[in-house]
């Protein structure tokens, strides 16, 4: 029985490994704000009706200083290069100092508390607290006192991933929800990617960095129908011939008798109205008829 064992899990630990290749990304290209082209190594073979990936884009947010707070021995204050924005996920990680990582979204108000799954801790140096002070200074308190006195810390925002399309065989599109910015660097983190026959590809590098080019193309959510919208427009906008003799004979029951004829000579005669105006007239007429010989009696 023991030998059964050990055979099954022999044969269970080799096709775990025979459905699963190690590949490469050769190349991660941003197209414009909100797109970034993937290329594969070329043994890859992606399905060309969906990719089955797991991604993460990532911005790296440069901490310009790092300090204990002189009056807590707790906390540890960041300066931040760059402005913290409101209802955005974080992600900080203690490199030097602190080894304690914390995931953590900002409110609508830089002001208000932000949300964050705090860990109760009480042996370990955890955070327990995460305070905004302003768009450019965040400020933790940690569970117990902190003896180091040089800190390091990396903050990253996660962009939102909208969709992962595939483009050719070794080729797929992230499209974003979030913009990229020029002139700026990122991470590129693939979870999990499988190929067209469902087998798992383990890629040699799961973090990648990647920067935007100077100009960046700006992409605004629904512009691919853009050029659509002038003619829907202009659809919309047409009167119809029905429309066209109701509002004329408006006009000349508000008109005195006598303008009729001038009435109906003065509507534009188009394309599309022309049936229109050829039946307004022909009723200018036989109302003006009508009255005339009703004069002709009374």
């Amino acid at each position: 029985m023991k030998i059964l064992k050990t055979v099954c899990l022999t044969l269970l630990t080799y096709s775990m490994f025979a459905s699963a290749y190690s590949a490469k990304l050769e190349s991660i290209e941003a197209t414009d704000n909100k797109t970034i082209n993937v290329a594969t190594s070329t043994g890859v073979t992606l399905s060309t009706e969906q990719v089955n990936a797991e991604i993460k884009v990532l911005k790296d947010l440069p901490i310009s200083f790092a300090w204990a707070d002189l009056e807590d021995p707790k906390k540890v204050v960041l300066d931040i290069s760059e402005e913290i924005t409101p209802n955005t996920s974080y992600n900080l990680i203690g490199l030097i100092g602190s080894d304690s990582n914390i995931d953590f979204t900002t409110g609508e108000n830089l002001s208000d508390s932000v949300a964050a799954e705090y860990k109760s801790a009480l042996e370990t140096q955890e955070i327990v607290n995460v305070v905004v002070v302003d768009s450019r200074t965040i400020e933790l308190t940690f569970s117990q006192d902190l003896t180091e006195t040089d800190f390091e810390f990396k903050l990253l925002v996660e962009l939102a991933v909208e969709s992962v399309n595939p483009q050719t065989p070794n080729m797929f599109n992230v499209l974003l929800s979030d913009s990229l910015q020029a002139q700026s660097s990122y991470i590129f983190m693939v979870l999990s990617l499988e190929d067209a026959e469902n087998n798992t590809v383990l890629l040699d590098e799961d973090l990648n960095d990647f920067v935007t080019p100077d100009i960046l193309e700006q992409k605004s959510v629904g512009e691919e129908n853009s050029e659509l919208a002038p003619l829907e427009e202009m659809t919309l906008e047409t009167p119809s011939a029905e429309e066209v003799i109701e509002e004329e004979v408006e006009m000349l029951a508000a008109e005195d008798t006598g303008n009729l004829v001038e009435v109906a000579e003065s509507v534009n005669e188009t394309p599309e109205t022309w049936a229109a105006t050829n039946v307004l007239i022909l009723l200018t007429f036989l109302l003006t008829s009508f009255l005339f010989i009703r004069k002709k009696v009374s």
